[in-house]
């Protein structure tokens, strides 16, 4: 059986994304940046139910991440969605109405691409733009250390909840996240 072996971004630096490099050495938060950690996957993995299977891991250590655009008016407001793997998220319902706007769609994908300097399948909370708001689903909370993606296709991070929740704009959200049947 292959396994993941995380070891500290600060070590691996050719396996995150720029971004993601430049905010884990300017961490600020509580959590060490040690506990920041990287692994090496398969790029054709790189999809949640793809590599949870592969890698025998428990999708509830793991966290898909949607990056949408919540508009009211002239409003927008750009939102990084997190939401267990195999879990649905409700961007129309509870997104919208938390954060009060009138339509909540994907956000254009080269725009997204190259404001985070990430590549597309591997999009991570961890280096978005700092003005950008982040929405961890409630399911998530019992869950003590998280998979997400690296920034890149090549791999994932492993980070404890709080390090995610010490990202600036950073909130859980009861009911944005619901089990696929």
């Amino acid at each position: 059986m292959t396994s993941l072996i995380f070891q500290p971004v600060l070590d691996h630096p050719d396996l995150v994304a720029p971004s993601v490099l430049k905010a884990v050495q300017n961490w600020g938060g509580k959590t060490a940046p040690e506990e920041i950690k990287v692994a090496e996957i398969d790029p054709a993995l790189c999809g949640g139910n793809d590599l949870f299977a592969h890698y025998n891991l428990d999708p509830l250590e793991g966290a898909n991440c949607l990056v949408v655009e919540a508009k009211r008016g002239e409003s927008k407001t750009l939102c990084a969605c997190l939401a267990p793997v195999g879990y649905k998220m409700d961007l129309g319902g509870v997104l919208r109405k938390h954060v009060n706007a009138r339509i909540v769609s994907m956000a254009p994908l080269d725009f997204v691409l190259q404001a985070t300097q990430m590549e597309h399948g591997s999009v991570t909370p961890v280096g978005l733009p700092l003005d950008w708001r982040i929405f961890i689903d409630s399911h998530l909370k019992n869950s003590p250390r998280l998979i997400v993606g690296g920034g890149l296709k090549k791999s994932k991070l492993q980070l404890p909840l709080e390090a995610l929740l010490e990202l600036p704009q950073a909130e859980m959200l009861e009911g944005l996240g619901r089990k696929q049947v």
